[in-house]
């Protein structure tokens, strides 16, 4: 690979060779003038005396090659570390500009430059390492083309016409704010310049295990209470997962978290657990993932086999409600009263969940319809650190009409199940 003054370096060789070609066809003589190969911007070229004799090579642009763009992809792995480091693979895009003192000296220069790219369509490592030593290393600047590794790199360069329609000509010269002359553009690829960042390579496999498995077709359809598909899950609940090749399943993992050890039945189509009360270590109310799978003997990793598609199901938390204070107050002509309710949770909600206090009217008047508000917890939950779950959380409230109240709280989306007397929605409640 190349280092980053390899971009110039190609430059240098190009214009080393666009001057040997004059040379060798006598071009000086023939003109009556001597004849000048630059790398300028175009608009740098013209001197105001007069105009000269000379060739102009510009790099105009840059892009990436395409080809050489995907090589060694990813370059980083899930953790972010470098496992790859793919060159910097470039094309360049020249113009070759003609200008002449007198009438078809320019046509004259362009066409010997063009025979000369034409004759040369790749640059041999030779070619390169001859064309940088011309320059001699008379300066720092000589020495680090000279060292750009330009021709030890792993594919040549190769130079390319590339035809110009007369809008991509008028915008170029525009954009370069010079006097339009005669011009051919060329493509010049590939250079590959090296990355200097490091990267992290795995140590050799000290032993290889190949062991023959048939293949396992895992699939999770649902996760219901085992006992009513209806019922709400709760902590202490008998689960059902079901689906269809569950038979092979030998872990099942909830939020990644192996509850294997509480499954009481498996069969192709289900898999029968017990979610204990309380639950287990890692696992909260609320949103939870579950998947089943087939691990490779001899790994502990889970992954490492035949695994399910995962699925989400909701485990609803347990709640009860106190009023701590209120204040009253008179919002649009109507009383109304703020103040703090504690939610006191079964199970602790951490301080990372989406924790939510919905109070609906308990007993409304005929006349209208039941009051319902929807109130958030405060950020963090109230978790003081270094604690990272609590099982009390107050909530504040606002402008709520005087009453009694159904109290459900949300966490992260998972509603609290309120409780049933005489077929009417009963508790948890408090009075506001």
């Amino acid at each position: 690979m190349s280092t980053a003054y390899a971009v110039a370096a190609v430059t240098a060789v190009l214009r080393t060779l666009l001057d040997q070609a004059l040379k060798a066809h006598n071009v000086n003589a023939a003109l009556g003038v001597s004849v000048n190969v630059s790398a300028l911007p175009p608009d740098r070229v013209n001197s105001a005396n007069a105009e000269p004799d000379q060739l102009n090579l510009f790099l105009h642009s840059v892009a990436q090659n395409p080809g050489w763009r995907n090589l060694g992809q990813p370059s980083r792995d899930s953790a972010g570390d470098r496992i790859a480091s793919p060159p910097l693979a470039l094309d360049l895009h020249y113009t070759l500009t003609a200008f002449g003192s007198k009438e078809l000296f320019a046509e004259a220069l362009l066409g010997h430059g063009m025979q000369a790219l034409h004759e040369i369509p790749f640059l041999t490592r030779q070619r390169i390492s001859d064309a940088l030593q011309v320059n001699g290393a008379s300066n720092a600047f000589d020495k680090a083309l000279n060292v750009s590794l330009l021709a030890d790199q792993l594919e040549q360069i190769k130079i390319t016409p590339a035809p110009l329609t007369t809008d991509e000509i008028s915008k170029l010269w525009t954009a370069l704010q010079g006097r339009y002359r005669p011009t051919a553009a060329y493509i010049v690829t590939v250079v590959l310049i090296d990355s200097q960042r490091s990267s992290k390579t795995a140590l050799p496999v000290l032993s290889r295990n190949i062991q023959p498995l048939p293949f396992a077709q895992l699939a999770l359809d649902d996760v219901v209470d085992a006992d009513d598909e209806s019922a709400p899950i709760l902590p202490g609940s008998n689960l059902r997962l079901r689906g269809h090749g569950l038979d092979a399943a030998k872990l099942v993992l909830f939020d990644d978290i192996d509850v294997t050890a509480t499954v009481t039945k498996t069969a192709a189509t289900e898999v029968l657990l017990t979610l204990t009360d309380p639950l287990p270590a890692g696992i909260r109310t609320g949103l939870v993932t579950a998947r089943v799978a087939q691990p490779i003997p001899g790994f502990s990793n889970p992954n490492t086999g035949f695994t399910s598609n995962t699925i989400a199901f909701a485990i609803r938390p347990t709640v009860t409600a106190t009023r701590l204070s209120v204040t009253n107050s008179t919002l649009n002509g109507i009383a109304v009263r703020s103040g703090d309710i504690q939610l006191t949770f079964a199970t602790a909600v951490g301080a990372d969940q989406d924790v939510n206090l919905l109070l609906n009217e308990k007993n409304p008047p005929a006349n209208r319809a039941a009051n319902a508000y929807r109130f958030d917890a405060p950020p963090g939950n109230g978790v003081i650190s270094p604690a990272t779950d609590t099982t009390a959380t107050v909530v504040p409230y606002k402008n709520v009409v005087p009453g009694a109240y159904l109290v459900r709280a949300q966490v992260d989306g998972a509603e609290s199940v309120l409780k049933l007397v005489a077929g009417k929605f009963s508790t948890p409640a408090v009075t506001i």
